[in-house]
């Protein structure tokens, strides 16, 4: 079958639960001038598939042979949906916040004199707790040092002094401007603590599956590969037996600059019939 998203998942694992061998290939391009019928497109993919497993016919792309699919394992299945969520979320977090920087440059641009990024922890519960320059100059220290809780980088001499910026900042003074502005970050603010409460969720039910299941064991092991990348692994290859060769199994670029120097490849090792992870040092 050919590989089209998503929508061909349910039906390789009802194949696949039926004992049915399946073989994917990539979608093959249709000759110019010829319209698109199903019976024409079935009957492409399946001189195609012909051609290589019955007459052994090679093909000069890589990309175009023909493979057979073993079932994932069960750690793949349950990692496969993660790490593509963690991708998502991890991609929306970095947009959030400068959305929110923007909106400090605006309402409070002295504010980074104080607190070099505004997207901190502790530089958000502020602007949560006072969303305005007048609000923060306006209210007492105790008050501040509440928010503040026991950071204590950010003394009280900091504090005084960032009411007394706030007292003088030349930020927005459109009042109608400022409200939509104030709205926003409240919301931008919410969106940021929900995306990063997912993602530590997301992280420790990974690890979880990892500590759990023999190849994730192996995998986080090595060094330069830590849970994110042993999982983005195993949910890519879904299973081991989709590898007949060692050559075929490299993740040398999944290292980081620093990693790749210590290792030559992370490639499959095949004895006595029994596949298994290795290192390879260089």
């Amino acid at each position: 079958m050919p590989i089209t998203g998503h929508y061909h998942r349910a039906l390789l694992q009802y194949l696949q639960e039926l004992a049915i061998p399946v073989y994917a290939m990539h979608v093959q391009k249709r000759q110019e001038g010829l319209l698109k019928t199903d019976k024409r497109d079935a009957l492409g993919l399946g001189n195609f598939l012909f051609n290589q497993l019955e007459k052994g016919i090679q093909v000069g792309d890589p990309m175009q042979v023909v493979r057979r699919l073993a079932s994932p394992t069960e750690a793949a299945s349950q990692l496969r949906g993660m790490v593509q969520h963690r991708h998502e979320l991890t991609t929306e977090s970095p947009r959030r916040k400068n959305k929110l920087t923007a909106i400090c440059d605006e309402v409070f641009p002295e504010f980074t004199q104080i607190l070099k990024d505004p997207n901190l922890p502790t530089a958000l519960a502020l602007r949560k707790h006072f969303p305005t320059p007048a609000a923060l100059a306006m209210t007492s220290l105790s008050a501040l040092q509440g928010v503040r809780g026991k950071i204590r980088q950010l003394t009280d001499g900091k504090l005084l002094e960032l009411q007394h910026l706030a007292s003088q900042s030349v930020g927005t003074k459109d009042s109608a401007r400022l409200q939509g502005l104030v709205f926003e970050q409240e919301q931008l603010i919410e969106e940021l603590e929900l995306i990063q409460k997912h993602l530590n969720q997301l992280e420790a039910k990974v690890l979880e599956v990892l500590e759990t299941c023999r190849e994730g064991k192996i995998l986080i092991s090595a060094p330069g590969i830590g849970p994110t990348q042993a999982a983005a692994i195993i949910a890519s290859i879904g299973n081991i037996a989709n590898f007949d060769r060692a050559s075929k199994l490299d993740f040398v670029h999944s290292l980081d600059k620093k990693d790749k120097a210590e290792y030559s490849s992370l490639k499959l090792s095949e004895k006595k019939d029994e596949r298994r992870w290795i290192c390879q040092r260089r």
